[in-house]
């Protein structure tokens, strides 16, 4: 499976949100431009159902958004018509200012997934007789 970590979603997203006009984006929108940010995902995680959702992408974008709204670091608006509107709020942009910028995320990203391929490939299977 390719798809990112909750929290990765929720930077990007936020990060999305930011520099949208306003700091709002119909969530239909945000769906996608966000997944542009993930070019792993494959075809199957952006349109096969998963569960009651609409796709495993978009089930996973659902409980990120979940969790920024519980720390309300993001808002949810609906208007005419039931669209849905995503905005961040002033402590997501708060939160989003104390985070190192994207090259030093990446680095540690980085160093942090080599650490763990060089673990798992010192680590012998279990074999059972």
């Amino acid at each position: 499976m390719s798809i990112p970590n909750d929290h990765a979603i929720q930077v990007f997203l936020l990060q999305l949100l930011e520099q949208s006009l306003d700091g709002k984006m119909h969530c239909n929108d945000a769906y996608w431009l966000l997944a542009r940010q993930f070019p792993q995902l494959t075809t199957a995680e952006l349109h096969d159902p998963y569960q009651n959702s609409l796709s495993h992408w978009a089930n996973r974008v659902q409980f990120a958004v979940l969790r920024l709204k519980e720390q309300a670091l993001m808002l949810h608006h609906t208007v005419a018509g039931g669209k849905g509107i995503w905005a961040i709020s002033e402590k997501g942009r708060a939160w989003l200012a104390t985070l190192p910028n994207a090259d030093e995320l990446l680095a540690e990203l980085l160093a942090f997934k080599n650490h763990t391929r060089s673990e798992s490939s010192s680590i012998e299977p279990n074999r059972h007789g």
